[in-house]
């Protein structure tokens, strides 16, 4: 098949939340490169609340089988200009580059008990906005001083957990307790059992069905905000470059809790 001029993107990973930005920032008619012919690749096949209509072509895959792999994406390769990565699996080694996964057990939790140590509480952090990654990929993929090179993806502001955790208390209406350092609580042991509470929370709302350990990583987590170092990222290099992208992060939390609402993710 001969190639063309087309911009034609591969996003593998569909179906999570930097997914769904890509697609829509992709498919949005200013932008950069566009307009896009978009194929999206997900393990399993898309749920009911993806904007399917702006995908040209899903492909259900299992990436880490070699054989399968290649026999679906080779004959595409003429074709595909861009490819987006934005697949993630998380196990229990990972300790780095695991964003927030969003809270989703408000009704089993009467407050929101904070899971992580003095230290994470009190020193800055900061996270990329899924929209903030979309933005910035599909920049690098069109802009040709910024081939080969490596960037920093953050929202471009800081915060501290403490200042996370009242941010989501108030989006999912519950009482701030503020970090105590005396109270032994074991999140992981806790949410042990907890998978047949969110099935029940799910049919009594009308989610989208979804197992407990499909949307969230409990041990990343606890891992992630036991982690005694200030996770700041320069962006320096990104701007010099020309991108200039940037999200608040405590208005885009809320923002993402009401997205999933709608997508029927979370009550």
């Amino acid at each position: 098949m001969e190639s063309t001029n087309q911009s034609v993107a591969l996003i593998v990973g569909v179906t999570g939340m930097t997914g769904v930005a890509l697609t829509e920032a992709l498919k949005m008619p200013a932008a950069l490169g566009g307009p896009w012919v978009v194929y999206g690749v997900s393990r399993r096949s898309l749920p009911s609340w993806f904007p399917s209509s702006l995908l040209n072509n899903h492909i259900m895959l299992d990436t880490l089988n070699q054989q399968q792999t290649h026999k679906i994406l080779a004959p595409l390769s003429s074709q595909i200009t861009h490819v987006f990565w934005v697949a993630l699996q998380v196990n229990e080694s990972e300790e780095v580059n695991i964003s927030l996964n969003s809270t989703m057990l408000s009704n089993v939790l009467e407050a929101l008990t904070y899971i992580g140590n003095k230290y994470s509480w009190e020193h800055f952090w900061d996270m990329a906005d899924a929209r903030v990654l979309a933005e910035q990929q599909i920049w690098a993929s069109v802009t040709d001083k910024a081939n080969n090179e490596a960037f920093n993806c953050t929202n471009g502001d800081v915060f501290t957990w403490k200042m996370i955790w009242k941010v989501l208390c108030d989006a999912f209406g519950v009482e701030f307790v503020p970090f105590d350092e005396e109270e032994n609580f074991d999140f992981v042991d806790f949410m042990k059992d907890k998978g047949e509470v969110w099935d029940t929370i799910v049919e009594e709302k009308g989610l989208y069905a979804t197992k407990m350990e499909e949307i969230t990583c409990v041990d990343a987590l606890c891992q992630l905000l036991k982690l005694e170092i200030q996770h700041v990222c320069s962006m320096n290099k990104s701007r010099e470059f020309g991108f200039h992208g940037y999200e608040n992060t405590l208005k885009s939390i809320p923002e993402w809790v009401d997205r999933m609402r709608q997508m029927k993710i979370l009550p």
